[in-house]
């Protein structure tokens, strides 16, 4: 009799081992999710600045083709027996290329680099138009030479406009360095000349 009672006694005493963590495992575990959320969000801003790297690389492309095109369209439409005036911030030509209208119509067109911009002004006074084109909003630095005829070599901005009885450019070279663009866009364009006009 006594050694049931003892075996009951023992019975009801006896707790079962239920299966789970120690405290130690649940540290390691925050630990190591902890580790894996910051390795994916590093790769995750780096795949952003990536992106991010693409899209303004795109969007200097855009900026430095639409630029191209407009100038060689000015350049190319300049009206006969008419030359670039120059200034210490651009220069300003009569061309036929314009936004107005779809054909050639006469307009003033000034390029302007200053204030750290690009920017294209077309005006045509007779019917009272004016238009500006922002074409790059943020230039680190620009330089713009003409070429001399008369002596065979580009002439910086500055020295064209301190020197004396220059003919008119035989050609236009724009450097220009926008924000965000490691290498300078060299853009060269032939101007035309008097003789070029046709008789």
């Amino acid at each position: 009799m006594t050694p049931r009672n003892a075996s009951t006694h023992h019975d009801s005493c006896s707790t079962p081992s239920l299966p789970g963590f120690t405290l130690v495992e649940i540290l390691v575990a925050l630990v190591v999710a902890g580790m894996l959320i910051a390795l994916l969000a590093a790769i995750l801003g780096r795949g952003v600045v990536a992106s991010s790297a693409l899209e303004e690389t795109v969007e200097n492309q855009r900026s430095r083709v639409v630029l191209h095109r407009l100038l060689s369209m000015d350049l190319r439409g300049m009206l006969p027996e008419t030359e670039l005036t120059i200034t210490e911030h651009g220069f300003t030509l009569e061309t036929v290329a314009n936004h107005l209208v779809p054909g050639p119509l006469p307009m003033t067109v000034t390029w302007d680099f200053s204030q750290r911009q690009v920017r294209r002004t077309e005006e045509q006074p007779d019917l009272d138009y004016v238009q500006e084109l922002l074409v790059i909003s943020d230039l680190r630095a620009w330089s713009l030479a003409f070429h001399d005829l008369t002596e065979g070599r580009w002439v910086e901005l500055r020295s064209w406009l301190h020197g004396t009885q220059r003919p008119a450019p035989a050609g236009l070279r724009l450097e220009l360095r926008p924000t965000g663009v490691q290498t300078t866009w060299d853009i060269v364009h032939r101007l035309p000349l008097e003789h070029d006009a046709p008789l």
